[in-house]
């Protein structure tokens, strides 16, 4: 009786043929993995677009980017986190991307108004149903390709900070136990030029702001105003250390980063995102548009500036930065 059986030669001929299938296979998949992810981080960032529509169709204004100290010129400093409440702008919108449950959590036993932007009291992590509410992971506020998020051991929120006549951008963060636990977020409002302290090239959101839909519409017009944008709170490469923390981090500015190199040891103090070539934004109509990445200088970056106020009164080619 003959038995039949692949010869050496055959058996090596047939791994190198799936090899090569692999090889060709590998690629696509992970095309379609990212094409996915995009897709569901570009419906996350529509979704919170929405719940500020929303939030100002209740209140009648937009949320206030940050609850931060105020001194006499408008804008804030980060003299002291055990007066004043330190939340973010998404805290606001909980209720309005079905997180009613965290919402109500977040409330408790801290006065009714205690997220509004008139009132000054501790700060999120000095109140038991604040803290609590802030260490809740929310998929809304994730982007699927920024698969590192959840090792950040710190969880971080940009100030600006304002002392002698000048201002810089600082990232303030709280260290275990707080840090690891805190929920994550990929990303923040946009804060225009330099927050409120230069009240021309302000954003939608900046610290205990009010502005309203009305107010964008009339002025550059909710289609030429960014309203959110990926952050990551650490540079794009290397071994993340940082993330933004969804209840305290508010409002991100365009002038200390744009949209940073993927090496930039700095890279925290700009908009940026784990997605090939691009970086998402909502726009203030609610749309979600692509900006190409590492925009530092020239005609993008400036494009960028002009498209992160709602008043500044400049009509920019968005070719120049959105695709």
């Amino acid at each position: 009786m003959t038995r039949r059986a692949f010869t050496l030669i055959e058996l090596l001929v047939v791994i190198a043929i799936i090899a090569v299938l692999i090889g060709l296979l590998l690629p696509a998949v992970q095309k379609v993995r990212e094409a996915a992810a995009r897709s569901a981080c570009s419906n996350n960032l529509k979704q919170v677009a929405l719940a500020a529509h929303n939030y100002d169709a209740t209140a009648g204004a937009f949320a206030p980017g940050a609850l931060l100290l105020t001194t006499a010129s408008g804008t804030y400093t980060s003299a002291s986190v055990a007066t004043h409440q330190g939340a973010g702008t998404l805290p606001h919108l909980l209720a309005y991307v079905e997180q009613g449950n965290v919402a109500t959590v977040f409330a408790g036993g801290v006065p009714s108004d205690y997220l509004s932007a008139r009132r000054q009291y501790s700060h999120v992590l000095w109140n038991a149903g604040p803290a609590t509410a802030a260490q809740t992971r929310i998929k809304t506020f994730l982007c699927p390709s920024d698969g590192d998020i959840e090792a950040a051991q710190n969880a971080a929120w940009p100030v600006v900070d304002v002392a002698g006549g000048s201002a810089r951008l600082a990232r303030w963060y709280f260290g275990p136990p707080y840090g690891p636990a805190l929920g994550k977020t990929s990303y923040l409002a946009v804060g225009g030029y330099a927050d409120a302290i230069m009240p021309q090239y302000a954003g939608l959101f900046t610290n205990r702001s009010a502005v309203t839909l009305g107010q964008a519409t009339a002025a550059d017009g909710t289609s030429q105003t960014l309203m959110f944008g990926e952050a990551l709170g650490d540079p794009e490469t290397g071994t993340r250390q940082y993330a933004w923390s969804w209840a305290l981090a508010g409002p991100l500015p365009t002038a200390w980063g744009g949209i940073p190199a993927a090496t930039d040891p700095n890279g925290w103090n700009g908009f940026g995102g784990k997605h090939p070539g691009v970086v998402l934004f909502a726009m203030g109509d609610g749309g979600v548009r692509t900006a190409r990445k590492y925009v530092t200088g020239g005609t993008p970056y400036t494009t960028l500036v002009y498209l992160s106020g709602w008043r500044d009164g400049v009509n920019v080619d968005q070719s120049a930065l959105l695709n």
